[in-house]
């Protein structure tokens, strides 16, 4: 089963500014005044493959519930959690701070052994439903 993130507009509005900041810091030298023809193609090309990764990044996140294992994906970044190493799970709002940045501040933190960081937060759109599915995969939660 796969559980799209849910997108608060605080995240938009950051996903906007990271992309708007990439985009002064990439066409800044244009405003030099020098004719940069072949850097304007260059740049351009940079400037959108830089904004099409953020914002891959940011809106394609998933959670799946595989078999045996949560995975949890975003652009080309993947983690995998067994069931049975989950320790528990909790309500969080924090946004900025954990594994990943949150799309949502409606989010749960999900606890594990043996991880780099020990747990992941994460902002399933249908919370309740994830959580049910989820206790049914490792009924100790």
């Amino acid at each position: 089963m796969v559980y799209r993130s849910k997108v608060d507009r605080l995240f938009v509005l950051l996903m906007v500014l990271i992309v708007s900041v990439i985009g002064l810091a990439s066409f800044f030298p244009l405003f030099l005044g020098e004719e940069l023809e072949r850097q304007v193609l260059l740049i351009s090309v940079l400037f959108v493959a830089m904004a099409s990764f953020v914002l891959w990044c940011g809106f394609s996140v998933a959670y799946e519930l595989k078999s045996d294992c949560l995975c949890v994906k975003g652009g080309p970044f993947r983690t995998q959690i067994p069931f049975g190493r989950i320790t528990k799970v909790t309500d969080t709002r924090d946004i900025l701070t954990g594994y990943r940045l949150l799309s949502s501040r409606d989010a749960i933190e999900i606890h594990y052994n043996d991880g780099l960081f020990g747990s992941v937060k994460i902002s399933p759109k249908d919370k309740e439903a994830f959580l049910a599915e989820l206790r049914k995969r490792n009924p100790k939660l």
